[in-house]
């Protein structure tokens, strides 16, 4: 008897734990909130969505109303002038009229560098024989004294013909070179001196 109450004892303390526990968990008091957390790192962005259908073709706009009808103007040169240095152009339209002036010359310019020498081109082709040149004009040497020039003491004095008359130099006035004309002349060689007469085509008598 002794043992089997103890034991109900034993059950008793157990079950009055128990509800002992069970009073304290519902009657326990919520504490205040806690401090709020910080913010997280923003996600990864998302990939973007496809792309939606092309909406209709909407309605066609009405028509415009018609311009106003153009204007003609008329271009006259304007001659260059004190007020015009380099002329210009007058612009006359029926409501308005402009003046265009012309700029002046601008500054030459640098001269450019030296361009490369170009290839030496091909050969050309053969020409075509020239004509045959005329007759060349004889000119003869008439001396007018008889004596032969011998150096270093007699030279005669000569003149040549051309074209069938004697040229020959003057020794008067200091000596010029003139035609010898038909008539009668003297000569004074160095050593070789004489009168003679010229004729037609350098003819010489003495």
């Amino acid at each position: 008897m002794r043992l089997q109450n103890k034991f109900e004892s034993s059950i008793v303390g157990v079950l009055a734990l128990a509800f002992i526990l069970a009073g304290l968990n519902g009657c326990a008091r919520t504490g205040p909130a806690g401090a709020k957390g910080d913010t997280g790192a923003a996600g990864l962005n998302g990939s973007n969505g496809a792309t939606g259908a092309a909406g209709a073709t909407g309605a066609k706009g009405d028509t415009g109303n018609a311009g106003a009808d153009g204007v003609s103007c008329n271009v006259t040169s304007v001659e260059a002038s004190e007020a015009a240095p380099n002329g210009g152009s007058l612009i006359s339209c029926p409501n308005s009229s402009t003046l265009v002036l012309n700029g002046s010359q601008g500054a030459t310019g640098d001269t450019g560098s030296q361009g490369e020498t170009g290839q030496t081109g091909a050969t050309g082709n053969q020409g075509a024989a020239g004509s045959n040149g005329s007759d060349g004009t004889v000119v003869a040497a008439v001396q007018f004294c008889p004596n032969a020039t011998n150096y270093p003491n007699t030279f005669s004095e000569v003149g040549f013909c051309i074209n069938g008359s004697i040229w020959g130099v003057y020794s008067d006035h200091g000596g010029f070179l003139t035609e010898v004309v038909p008539g009668t002349y003297s000569s004074n060689g160095i050593n070789s001196s004489c009168t003679f007469t010229v004729g037609a085509n350098c003819q010489i008598t003495r």
